[in-house]
This record gives structure tokens, sequence and C-alpha cells, in this order.
């Protein structure tokens, strides 16, 4: 057995805050695909574990690492498809952290950001986006920033992309 397999299996011992937020990018990487993997296997919006799970998104967007980041975007999304609206008390922090460290990334990464944003949306956690002005609005609201990468999350091109937020362009 190897160091680092030694590593990920004392690892999964930890509990998920400490695994999320470890030194080591392998860890934290392991343990959002663990939580993915946890979040696909609620059923119930009221499940305990949702209000126990939201609050580490904020630090878990933020990693420094592109591929950790990555899977946080993905455990994320899980967790959001399993939510219900009220989790929408993490949305203005978590969506804080997208803007701060993902849309400027990977075009996948940005892909999954905007997800995230639709998700909450959904969710009717709105209230994340009132407090940006019309540079950051463009930014959360598919607008100018990632245009440019041809991203329209199933808009055709011809449609362009909508502005929910009626910010003038």
């Amino acid at each position: 057995m190897s160091e680092d397999e030694k590593l990920l299996k004392e690892a999964k011992k930890l509990p998920w805050e400490d695994r999320l937020l470890h030194k080591n990018w392998k860890v934290r990487n392991d343990a959002n695909i663990d939580l993915t993997a946890l979040c696909d296997s609620i059923t119930d919006p009221k499940d305990p574990r949702i209000r126990q799970l939201g609050h580490f998104f904020k630090k878990t967007i933020a990693d420094s690492n592109a591929t950790v980041q990555d899977k946080a975007l993905d455990a994320l999304i899980a967790y959001l498809k399993a939510a219900d609206s009220d989790v929408g008390r993490y949305a203005k922090e978590v969506c804080d952290a997208i803007v701060a460290k993902c849309l400027t990334g990977r075009p996948k990464t940005v892909e999954k950001a905007q997800m995230v944003f639709m998700l909450w949306v959904e969710l009717e956690a709105v209230d994340a986006f009132s407090k940006y002005g019309k540079t950051h609005a463009k930014k959360f609201c598919l607008g100018q920033k990632l245009n440019r990468n041809k991203l329209t999350l199933g808009f055709s091109s011809g449609q362009g992309v909508p502005n929910p937020l009626n910010v003038k362009r």
C-alpha cells in the first residue's frame, strides 16, 4: 500500500470538516467525492444531514486547488439537488465564494458554477444575488464574462443569455 493510499484510508476516519479542509489536496478531493456520493444518496429534503453539511461549502468552493474546487462544485450541485429552500441561508456566502474563485477558472468549472447559480434560483434563494451591482450581477446572471466562454446553459446561441435581475447591459 502506497503512502497516498494509507493517507486516504486514515483520512476516511476523520470528521467531514477535517477531511474537507485537510492540508493534503488528495484527501480534500477524496472527501468531496464522498460528499457528492452522500448527497446523491439523500432522498428526503428534510434529512438532518442537509443542515449539517451546508456550512462546509463556503470553504470547499474557495479551494486553491482547481481539481478539488471542481469536485467541491460537484458536491454542491448534488447537495442543492437533494435540498429544499431551507438551505437558502447558505446561498449568500457560498455564492460570494463562487464569484471570487470559480468564474475565471476552467470552462467546466465556470459551467458548474453557472449550474449552481441556477439551482440556487430554483430553490428561491435569490437574496444571495441582491447585493451585487451591475458589474457583479453580469457575472452572476450569465452575462458578459460567462458569455465569452460561450456557456449558455441550454439556451441556443441565437436566444442570448437571460437577464433575470433586469440588469442594463
